[in-house]
């Protein structure tokens, strides 16, 4: 039985059982079998067994881009429509309520809404430290 990474202990949940990745290695078809953990202690979730690096790779094509940090914050309109659509928040500024109606403004013009995960701005406190797991190319965290 795997133990949790995170807190040492063996009591462990099997979310997802009987889980399997197909891909090709050096043109032999190749199935990776595994199952979605939790750790009944400190809620972990995790894959058993962990993959080989081998089989990560399959995962992503040379189309999967690493991530390049971009100079200040995200550029995209996107992240532009977003910042202001909740720049009001409860402030007393007309500054802030201005924001927010041009945002809005810009989703009724285009027929867009910003997705929910770009809109909502984490609030964390200046100095905050966030880590973002995986193999991606740090754009979300980068929003």
């Amino acid at each position: 039985m795997p133990c949790c990474e995170a807190c040492g202990r063996q009591v462990l949940t099997i979310i997802l059982d009987n889980l399997s990745h197909e891909y090709d290695l050096n043109g032999r078809h190749t199935v990776w079998a595994y199952r979605l953990m939790e750790c009944a202690k400190c809620g972990l979730g995790f894959v058993d067994p962990k993959p080989e690096w081998e089989v990560i790779e399959t995962f992503y094509d040379e189309s999967y881009g690493c991530y390049l940090p971009a100079e200040g914050e995200a550029k995209s309109l996107k992240y532009w429509i977003a910042k202001q659509r909740y720049a009001f928040d409860g402030s007393k500024k007309p500054v802030a309520f201005m924001s927010t109606a041009l945002g809005m403004a810009c989703e009724l013009l285009t027929g867009k809404t910003v997705s929910f995960t770009l809109g909502i701005p984490l609030r964390l406190p200046k100095g905050a430290h966030i880590f973002e797991l995986g193999y991606g190319s740090g754009s979300w965290l980068l929003v």
